[in-house]
């Protein structure tokens, strides 16, 4: 049985997004969720970011304690969406398309999510 915790909760709760644990009779194997994630600046609400972790709580504080100078300005931030899923690839795919300019992700993620 899968498990997991959901990390998108309500506005300023904290956040945990780390594994699911799969249980195959007596074996447990860990699988690492990884998610494209939606970020909006609290002092700037028009800006946003889209990027990919495997560990959602850790790039958050990252990006809001300025660890990268471009998005410091913009700081704190705010998850607005996330999507999760063990399959790496596919989440990676998610993310070149809704950061894609020649695709239409850019826009459907800015309008819908």
């Amino acid at each position: 049985m899968l498990s997991q915790s959901c990390p998108w909760g309500d506005e300023g709760e904290p956040l945990s997004i780390s594994f699911a644990r799969l249980r195959l009779s007596t074996t447990v194997v860990e699988t690492f969720l990884c998610c494209v994630y939606f970020l909006k600046g609290e002092a700037e609400p028009s800006h946003f970011y889209t990027g990919f972790t495997e560990d959602l709580d850790g790039r958050l504080k990252h990006h809001s304690s300025g660890g990268d100078p471009h998005m410091a300005k913009y700081s704190p931030w705010r998850i607005k969406t996330a999507i999760a899923s063990t399959d790496r690839e596919r989440v990676l795919g998610f993310e070149r398309y809704f950061k894609s300019p020649l695709t239409s992700g850019r826009a459907f993620a800015r309008k819908r999510l």
